[in-house]
């Protein structure tokens, strides 16, 4: 089986409001700010960025009332936002608030 897992921190950002599937699962989109020093090739790299992520089902309830600002720790992983699309979304598993 090939690996597609990301653990991320950062804060959240741009959430909207919690809706549901038409099947009933419910389903949060928002976006994740990071920042952070990476070490590559010896020297400490200043990395920023947003990422697109998604959360579903009891993930989704779990950060359902969260505003933004508020500063989190992710576990998922990547897919693509729809068949037509290439851009990646982070699907978060695992839901983890800090302070």
């Amino acid at each position: 089986m090939d690996s597609n897992r990301l653990r991320i921190s950062g804060r959240l950002s741009d959430a909207a409001p919690l809706r549901y599937t038409p099947a009933g699962i419910p389903v949060r989109e928002f976006r994740l700010k990071h920042a952070s020093v990476q070490e590559e090739a010896g020297i400490g790299r200043k990395v920023e960025f947003e990422i697109s992520c998604m959360a579903v089902a009891d993930a989704a309830l779990n950060i359902s009332d969260q505003q933004a600002g508020k500063q989190v720790n992710l576990e998922g992983f990547l897919a693509r936002k729809s068949m037509h699309s290439a851009e990646l979304v982070l699907h978060a598993k695992q839901i983890e608030f800090i302070g």
